[in-house]
């Protein structure tokens, strides 16, 4: 994601100050909460944690693909519900959009 979000800056034509950089999506916002600075995370992250961060909405929106793997013959039965919950609930949301 950050590569994303790197060349959606570069292209709106302005720069960002960075003070630290991590990979590790969990040390993000301890060091916001330390005063390190701000940080991009996922919006379900920032709200985990109201009173503590400021929340605020991208524009423009970063999207991240995600992909579920499984290995079809050792699926549980929960997990096979999972899936088909899944696949249901895309289902839906493709036909939504047509």
């Amino acid at each position: 994601m950050g590569d994303a979000i790197e060349d959606s800056i570069r292209k709106a034509g302005t720069r960002t100050e960075l003070a630290v950089v991590t990979e590790q999506r969990e040390s993000r916002l301890p060091m916001v909460i330390a005063g390190l600075g701000g940080s991009l995370v996922e919006r379900s992250v920032a709200k985990s944690m109201p009173g503590q961060v400021v929340e605020r909405a991208c524009e423009p929106r970063f999207l991240r693909a995600y992909g579920l793997a499984f290995d079809p013959s050792t699926l549980s039965p929960v997990g096979q519900v999972f899936v088909n919950l899944i696949h249901e609930y895309l289902s839906d949301e493709r036909r939504s959009q047509h």
